[in-house]
């Protein structure tokens, strides 16, 4: 869960730079969608088992109810305490984790999009 926090946290600093007001909506996305993209490459393997495949609305289903915890969980009241948390983070260490971030948003949509061609 650390993690996704820290991705949520530096997400939601990098839309306040180029968006002002409510960035932590655009955070929550993208987080949502990386969590959304790894459960469902994740249960592919079990429709891959059972030469199955899964629906449109599975999908939309899967990614409301991820949406609608995160929702609660990823506020902005968690931003501020996300942000007091690592106010003093190493600025190296802080480089890193960024390329972790951009790493783990890239291997989650192509994971995804490897796991729908292994089904098709």
């Amino acid at each position: 869960m650390k993690f996704f926090y820290y991705c949520f946290y530096r997400l939601t600093n990098a839309y306040k730079v180029l968006d002002g007001k409510d960035p932590e909506i655009y955070a929550r996305g993208i987080v949502t969608l990386c969590q959304s993209l790894n459960l469902l490459s994740l249960l592919s393997i079990l429709f891959i088992i059972n030469n199955s495949q899964y629906s449109i609305v599975f999908i939309g289903v899967l990614m409301m109810l991820n949406l609608i915890v995160n929702l609660f969980i990823l506020t902005k009241k968690k931003y501020i305490e996300l942000e007091e948390r690592w106010k003093e983070e190493n600025s190296k260490c802080r480089k890193t984790k960024l390329y972790l971030i951009w790493l783990y948003v890239i291997a989650s949509i192509v994971t995804y999009m490897v796991m729908l061609s292994v089904m098709s």
